[in-house]
């Protein structure tokens, strides 16, 4: 099938889901890694949080060189999820860009390195990114982060983690989300939106990826699925924090995020809703493009709106 897709975006068929990616998965980012290092101008620091069955789950604390860093800062902070359908870790390229983002709208940035479904499915990621969200709360103080200005954010099935972790705090009272960034989320398990069935021959991500993302995740549950595996299942999404969404035209994930944004807007969330044109999932790993630095301004202005201007203007 012929699509109109910027020539930038013309990059291949992306990663198939078999036994030897689900075993790779979780090493794929360090390869990439020799391509793409750790964006410039951060200090890194490690951390481990203990997940809901005493996991220990890294995550890496990222501060633009030049922000605050002393505890009592008070700063707003960025839980990052990282996307790669469930079972891949973090690309470098994603990360670096929710790390510019953040620093663009002078919050902290929280990575997760999640449990992966390769090994571990459905719930144990996204209970390690709500423990994360506990963590940072938790040590909100000592990190100089402010526990009332925490935004997630996440791609792709970080999307999903994101959409999730938002309800979870809603549903368990424990924490609170300030607000969430979904960016082409996953949020259907049904795979049966209309994009989720013609995107057979999309660059990166096809419709046949797509199913065989979930029977992985989900191989340990069965129908009816809980609305912390697949966030549009929810009954109610009253009472969620604002959110920005974000979707690609030629993805076989456009649909459900569109539905899953219209479904928080008639519940009375506010809600971001960008369509981006000419794109596939995954576009804005190419990041000297015009649509990608685009986009790129649109989540920074959502996140200095949300979060005030109490830090001024980078």
């Amino acid at each position: 099938m012929s699509y109109d897709i910027h020539p930038d975006f013309r990059v291949g068929m992306g990663v198939p889901i078999n036994a030897v990616t689900l075993a790779l998965g979780p090493f794929l980012p360090r390869l990439a890694a020799w391509v793409t290092p750790p964006a410039p101008g951060f200090t890194y620091q490690s951390s481990r949080i203990t997940s809901f069955d005493g996991a220990q789950i890294p995550v890496e604390i990222a501060v633009a060189d030049g922000a605050p860093t002393t505890v009592g800062d008070g700063a707003p902070s960025l839980l990052y999820f990282h996307g790669g359908a469930f079972f891949i870790g973090g690309a470098p390229q994603n990360k670096n860009m929710a790390y510019t983002i953040a620093a663009a709208a002078q919050c902290k940035a929280v990575y997760v390195d999640y449990r992966l479904s390769g090994k571990y499915p459905f719930p144990h990621g996204v209970e390690d990114c709500y423990a994360a969200l506990k963590w940072v709360h938790a040590h909100a103080d000592e990190l100089g982060i402010d526990a009332q200005r925490v935004v997630v954010y996440g791609e792709s099935a970080g999307g999903a983690l994101a959409a999730v972790v938002s309800q979870m705090a809603r549903d368990r009272g424990e924490v609170q989300v300030h607000a969430q960034m979904l960016i082409y989320p996953v949020t259907d398990c049904s795979a049966s939106t209309k994009s989720a069935r013609i995107f057979t021959d999309t660059p990166i991500w096809r419709a046949a990826a797509n199913e065989k993302m979930w029977q992985v995740y989900l191989r340990d549950s069965r129908p009816p699925y809980s609305p912390y595996a697949a966030p549009i299942l929810a009954k109610s999404l009253h009472g969620l924090p604002p959110a920005y969404v974000e979707t690609a035209e030629f993805d076989p994930l456009r649909d459900e995020g569109i539905a899953y944004a219209h479904r928080l807007q008639a519940d009375g969330v506010d809600v971001t809703l960008v369509e981006t044109k000419r794109t596939v999932h995954g576009y804005d790993m190419i990041k000297n493009n015009e649509i990608v630095q685009q986009s790129r301004a649109q989540r920074i202005a959502f996140l200095r709106d949300i979060l005030g201007d109490s830090f001024g203007e980078t």
